[in-house]
């Protein structure tokens, strides 16, 4: 038969790993957070720099494509 004494002591030694297992999750659950938002703000530059690059580019296409093709000014007389 369990004595009140017994009880509360393996109750203790209980809520004592029960304490150790909470805090390890908890540091655990933190290392989760921190690495996925890591991941996350990296696939996010990665992304805006791919736009980024995309814009670049796009631009100096049509300032190409400008230079090549200008188009007639609305002055002049268009040649027949």
């Amino acid at each position: 038969m369990l004595t009140l004494t017994g009880g509360l002591e393996s109750t203790r030694l209980l809520l004592s790993e029960q304490r150790r297992v909470s805090y390890a999750t908890a540091r655990m659950d933190f290392y989760h957070a921190t690495f996925l938002t890591g991941q996350a703000l990296v696939v996010i530059g990665l992304v805006l720099t791919f736009l980024g690059f995309l814009s670049i580019i796009q631009r100096d296409a049509r300032h190409a494509m400008r230079r090549i093709n200008p188009k007639p000014d609305a002055t002049e007389a268009p040649d027949r």
